[in-house]
C-alpha cells in the first residue's frame, strides 16, 4: 500500500523552475520557458490538483509516449 505525503507549493514551484527550457515542446504544445518563467503562478493549481488526486486516492489515465511520432496516437501506450 502506498501513503503520499501533501506536496508542499514550494517543492513543485521548485521543479517547475527547473524546467529544461532548450527542450522542444510537447504534445500538450506548452513550451518549457513558459512552464518556467510562469513557475510562481503555475505552481499553486498544480499543487492543488497533485494533492487533490492524493487525497481522493483518483490519479488521471495519462498516455506515456514510448516511440515514433508524439501526434500520432498508435505510439502513446
Amino acid at each position: 500500500m502506498f501513503c503520499f505525503k501533501v506536496v508542499q507549493r514550494t517543492h513543485v514551484f521548485n521543479i517547475l523552475r527547473k524546467v529544461n527550457t532548450k527542450k522542444t515542446t510537447s504534445f500538450d504544445n506548452i513550451p518549457p520557458k513558459l512552464v518556467k518563467y510562469g513557475a510562481h503562478i503555475l505552481c499553486n493549481p498544480i499543487t492543488h490538483l497533485i494533492n487533490k488526486c492524493f487525497s481522493a486516492n483518483a490519479f488521471p489515465d495519462v498516455p506515456v509516449f514510448k516511440k515514433g511520432d508524439v501526434l500520432d496516437k498508435e505510439t502513446i501506450i
